[in-house]
């Protein structure tokens, strides 16, 4: 699956073009299932892939904020 290639090879531009197009619940789903897999790849990517999508999170609270 794509969204899953893009969360193990994290980017800020592409996750969040993916959370544009689907959601951020869907990334935060996909990733919550990839973790259940405990592989070194998942551990290189688990730092950078929860503060891009906590920043993520925050920018789109942040917009909502000012609709």
């Amino acid at each position: 699956m794509h969204i899953r290639a893009a969360l193990l090879r994290p980017r800020f531009g592409l996750l969040l073009e993916i959370a544009l197009e689907f959601g951020i619940e869907r990334l935060r789903r996909e990733w919550a299932e990839l973790l259940e897999d405990d592989t070194p790849e998942i551990a290189r990517a688990r730092d950078s892939v929860e503060r891009i999508l906590a920043q993520i999170e925050k920018g789109f609270a942040l917009a909502a904020a000012h609709d």
